[in-house]
């Protein structure tokens, strides 16, 4: 294919299982973070509008923008294009392999195909609090609720002193590479201190019950965070049998504190 690609071509598969006033919302709500992702990157483009069941943008800037737009919730997939009448595209040579994208009369070919990170557009969902611990559940976890279209707010609990800085650090590191999924939206991270209340937890609570404990004050040091963001959920990364703590018994316990 000829290198004068004319824009690059989104595809947002998820998008078409929704019925069309709620597919235009969220349309218009992934045009909006598409925008704030190349902002974000200083990579210019001309127009970016809706076509059928993609979303076309008109840049110069093909490669970058192709790698950008891939990386945001609610894209499937991305190529760099040249656009072509029905006639045109009947004529390409057969030694080559092409992807073919029809809207009307218009056909858009492309020679790439950059899988996309998929799922519903960022804030298309409300607020979620995703706790993050500095292990692999919780960012886990966070992402997939990300890739739900939901708003991040982080939390940690540093349970300084019986950890050291590390953890904290690492749980910061998780929360700054997840935020790198999100444009368009302010994203908050809060390092609660929980040393004080492990404290309180070993003086006073049987040892074997002390991660049920610790556990149950982090829900409800959780729960003030989304009642201060206006949060509609609490975001953990249990696995179920994982840990002691992670009986069903045990999560119920936790959880109606």
């Amino acid at each position: 294919m000829p290198d004068g690609y004319s824009g690059v071509l989104l595809r947002c598969d998820e998008l078409q299982y929704h019925s069309p006033p709620h597919r235009k919302q969220l349309t218009l709500q992934l045009v909006k973070n598409l925008k704030a992702a190349m902002s974000n990157h200083a990579v210019s483009f001309n127009e970016i509008q809706p076509v059928c069941q993609f979303i076309y943008i008109t840049t110069d800037n093909t490669i970058e923008v192709t790698k950008i737009t891939s990386e945001v919730f609610g894209v499937s997939s991305a190529s760099p294009v040249i656009i072509s009448s029905t006639i045109d595209a009947e004529s390409l040579p057969s030694n080559h392999t092409f992807h073919k994208d029809v809207c009307d009369n218009k056909v858009f070919l492309s020679t790439e195909k950059l899988d996309g990170v998929g799922g519903l557009p960022t804030g298309s969902q409300g607020k979620v609090v995703c706790t993050i611990s500095g292990g692999l559940d919780s960012p886990i976890a966070a992402y997939k609720m990300m890739k739900r279209g939901c708003i991040p707010v982080f939390v940690h609990f540093d349970n300084v002193p019986y950890g050291d800085d590390s953890t904290r650090n690492l749980a910061i590191r998780q929360a700054k590479r997840l935020t790198e999924y999100v444009h368009g939206h302010e994203i908050k991270m809060y390092i609660v201190p929980h040393g004080e209340d492990l404290t309180e937890v070993l003086r006073h609570a049987p040892r074997k019950m002390t991660c049920i404990f610790c556990r149950r004050n982090m829900y409800r040091l959780a729960q003030e965070v989304a009642f201060l963001e206006n949060a509609d959920a609490i975001v953990t990364g249990e696995i179920i049998g994982e840990q002691a703590s992670q009986t069903t018994r045990n999560l119920l316990a936790e959880e109606t504190a």
